[in-house]
């Protein structure tokens, strides 16, 4: 028997084999990221914002799942019914399905799954007993149908050898066997899992994930100088775990213009320079290293506790990186004993510096990664290459009716396709050349949001993006509004004043959190900041007229959530 734990060299090397190329999406974006928040934690909250932010995440795709159990492990069954099961639920009710390839959890979430519920035969002590949130979300179908065939077995390992291995940007649509073929609606789907930060236990404060989420931002598509430092610990199994991968994964960076170095020792010393690290060390202190981690940089560190992140845990946590700037790391959540197959291989580097994002990267080079806690930016990209383009149709904030035509200009080569988006939802594809049209008869009247994303032609398939803000104008509906105060505190209570034409009520949202409502044309809402967390916020407006099927959309109101104590620590911009 081929055990699915496989799944992470088996789906991209299956990506090989594929003929037929995705219309849906591609590479990976805000519009297919499903971030989760915890609505009881206000750190989970303010990551949410923060993030939503500076990744563009429509409003659509955050959920809010209020989670108010263990924040380090939790039973399968409870996994299961009150996080998994509603997760994909909500995917579906937002008719969302073709779109999504990132399941992202923001902060106040547990790190940590005992599966053994589920087990219906004897494992081996190498396979352990509790998974990480994000590597059993990876595998949500099996765990969703209880099959724990996700789990290590010595069947199960495949050989270390990554030569010829090409890097591909990643489709939840695509379905696989077993034996990692693609075999479309009757195969195995599988969704990218990360966790934005960890504030509890030996996580990171608030202000460390908003910052090393601000710098990775500023990363993308830079092609970053510096090295990755691929680091020898002499004596130490948790380094020879990977160090004889080192001399190829360095070669093939130099030989792609990314400096690469193996080194001995834990750390690098005194580099003002990381761009990587791969390490293996029980415990290190980075502090004492005199080093800079650059944006954008993956580091990671075999060892067994790394991402056991209770305070009374031993071993470095994962969070030391983040703490000090990296992009993302990772760590495992039990025993995972020195095997290869459940940490990411030093290959890793490679994807990444191809042009893959973060979770690209970690699935594809992490052959067993149901243990494996990754943690930072999943779309983070410093070596992608962004196709460029422009649209002709149409300028923003113009008022528009009837049907328009958005014709997206490649300013660039090697553009494959494009994606429109309504609102966040997924729409259409057209090619290079074609155009979209929109009849907006069919859309509410007021603020639209329009995304045109560009695929890029190649096995990495980046995106980029263009949004264009319109009003429109065909039932001669329309809302105006206001807010008070100008300065808001997380102790505020904020006032909107709504007047709606044509309407019969008008609803107050947060992303897709209701606020209140006002059953006339005309009233007020009176929300309490600190249920909407620290940071920026936009909170939208939707009117109903006599006819419910007839709605209007006020444009949104953005403004920055302050904390009480200006002294804590986080920039509010």
């Amino acid at each position: 028997m081929i055990y699915r734990c496989r799944l992470l060299s088996i789906l991209f090397f299956a990506l090989l084999l594929a003929t037929t190329p995705s219309v849906t999406r591609a590479g990976g974006g805000p519009e297919n990221v499903f971030l989760v928040v915890n609505p009881l934690s206000p750190d989970s909250l303010a990551i949410a914002n923060y993030y939503s932010q500076l990744r563009q995440i429509p409003g659509v795709n955050v959920f809010r799942l209020a989670w108010g159990g263990s924040r380090e492990s939790i039973p399968i069954e409870t996994f299961r019914q009150q996080i998994l099961e509603p997760i994909m639920n909500e995917i579906g009710r937002r008719r969302l399905e073709s779109q999504i390839d990132y399941i992202v959890y923001s902060s106040g979430f547990p790190y940590a799954v005992d599966f053994s519920a589920d087990v219906r035969s004897t494992l081996s002590r190498v396979a352990g007993r509790q998974g990480s949130i994000t590597g059993l979300t990876f595998f949500q179908e099996q765990v969703r149908s209880r099959d724990t065939s996700y789990v290590y077995t010595s069947q199960s390992q495949r050989a270390n050898h990554y030569e010829g291995t090409r890097t591909r940007g990643f489709r939840s649509q695509y379905g696989w066997n077993p034996r990692g073929q693609r075999v479309g609606l009757n195969g195995s789907n599988y969704y990218l899992s990360m966790m934005l930060g960890y504030t509890d236990g030996r996580g990171n404060s608030l202000p460390e994930v908003v910052q090393y989420l601000r710098r990775s931002v500023l990363a993308d598509c830079t092609q970053p100088q510096g090295t990755i430092y691929l680091m020898r610990v002499q004596n130490e199994v948790r380094s020879q775990t990977r160090d004889s991968a080192f001399s190829e994964v360095a070669r093939t960076l130099n030989d792609m213009g990314v400096k690469a170095e193996v080194m001995d020792g834990v750390l690098p010393m005194g580099r003002p320079d990381v761009l990587g690290v791969v390490t293996g060390r029980a415990k290190y202190d980075w502090s004492k290293t005199r080093s800079t981690i650059q944006p954008g940089a993956i580091c990671e560190n075999l060892t067994s506790f790394g991402g056991i992140l209770r305070s009374n845990a031993t071993q470095t946590p994962l969070t030391e990186f983040l703490r000090y700037g990296a992009a993302a790391s990772s760590g495992t959540v039990v025993e995972p004993f020195a095997l290869q197959a459940k940490f990411p291989h030093p290959w890793v580097q490679v994807h990444y510096a191809r042009g893959a994002s973060v979770a690209e990267a970690f699935y594809q080079a992490v052959a067993s990664p149901y243990q494996l806690l990754m943690v930072g930016d999943p779309l983070c990209r410093p070596w992608a290459s962004a196709p460029n383009f422009t649209i002709d149709g149409p300028l923003p904030n113009s008022t528009v009716s009837g049907t328009i035509n958005l014709r997206p200009v490649a300013t660039s080569a090697r553009i494959r396709e494009f994606q429109l988006f309504v609102n966040g939802r997924f729409r259409r594809v057209c090619q290079p050349g074609d155009s979209f049209e929109l009849n907006t008869v069919d859309i509410a009247d007021g603020y639209q949001e329009i995304r045109i994303v560009a695929i890029e032609d190649s096995e990495i398939e980046s995106q980029s993006r263009l949004i264009l803000p319109l009003n429109v104008a065909n039932r001669g509906m329309k809302i105006e509004w206001g807010i008070q105060p100008k300065t808001i505190y997380d102790n505020s209570r904020i006032q909107l004043f709504l007047t709606g034409k044509g309407t019969k009520a008008i609803h107050v949202f947060h992303e897709r959190e209701s606020l209140g409502t006002v059953n006339l044309a005309m009233g007020q809402v009176t929300i309490d900041a600190s249920k909407l967390g620290l940071g920026p916020v936009t909170i939208t407006a939707i009117g109903i007229g006599a006819d419910p099927a007839e709605k209007v959309y006020a444009t949104p109101i953005q403004f920055v959530v302050r904390p009480r104590d200006e002294l804590s620590g986080i920039g509010v911009n």
